[in-house]
């Protein structure tokens, strides 16, 4: 991890190079992060975007994973200056990396990368939590995901965002790759208490989530091969 976001991690705070202490709240924690470095490391991406910039915490670090493999990231948001002072860019190159950058909004950015003929294989999305922008943004991002690539979306926990990770992770050509945070002794509770709640129901929404693994706040699924569906392919979710 990044010596700036290690001291991120013990302290909250940064200094900016304008030398303005910048207090950072509600951003992708620095355990996340790992979550989504070893992500990447593990399968030697090189091309990911990220929807939602913010302070840069994650953009940092999934800059710093993505150079290992000589990648680079795409990283965008509208709200970069006006609501983050520029912080997020600043703090991405103290730690000594550049990104392509677009402060405009996701569902404008994602179709002109896509009529450029952008590839990628990793995509973190951490924006709005409105499930109809969320489905744009994933819908556009898998015209362009190759196979064995992955989408990691954060904030599971609120309902939107749930309900349609729910629906993604029953698409054919998707499966739920990885899930922070994971706890095993939490996860084996919920696996006897799941029993017991949905002993007899066909569909019940709790069966649902741990059926598909769903447990964590933070949810990574891959990309396993190429959207063949029909037209008429629906799942209860």
């Amino acid at each position: 991890m990044h010596p700036i976001l290690e001291e991120i991690d013990k302290t909250g705070k940064y200094i900016n190079s304008r030398k303005q202490t910048v207090t950072i709240g509600g951003e992708t924690p620095i355990p996340q992060c790992e979550f989504l470095q070893k992500i990447i490391r593990e399968n030697k991406f090189k091309s990911a975007v990220e929807v939602g910039m913010a302070y840069g915490i994650s953009s940092l670090a999934i800059a710093e994973a993505l150079a290992e493999n000589a990648g680079r990231l795409t990283s965008m948001d509208p709200f970069e200056t006006g609501n983050y002072d520029n912080n997020g860019l600043d703090l991405v190159k103290q730690g000594g990396y550049e990104i392509e950058f677009f402060e405009d909004f996701s569902h404008t950015v994602l179709p002109r990368l896509a009529a450029e003929g952008r590839r990628l294989d990793f995509a973190y999305i951490d924006s709005t939590k409105m499930i109809d922008w969320l489905m744009t943004d994933f819908f556009l991002i898998d015209r362009m995901m190759d196979v064995g690539g992955v989408v990691v979306f954060d904030d599971i926990t609120y309902p939107s965002i749930r309900k349609l990770v729910r629906y993604l992770a029953q698409m054919p050509h998707y499966e739920v790759y990885g899930q922070f945070p994971y706890n095993k002794r939490a996860s084996a509770r919920r696996k006897i208490l799941k029993n017991w709640l949905t002993f007899g129901l066909k569909d019940g929404v709790t069966m649902k989530d741990y059926r598909l693994g769903i447990y964590g706040r933070c949810i990574a699924l891959k990309k396993v091969g190429e959207d063949k569906r029909l037209y008429d392919w629906h799942v209860r979710f």
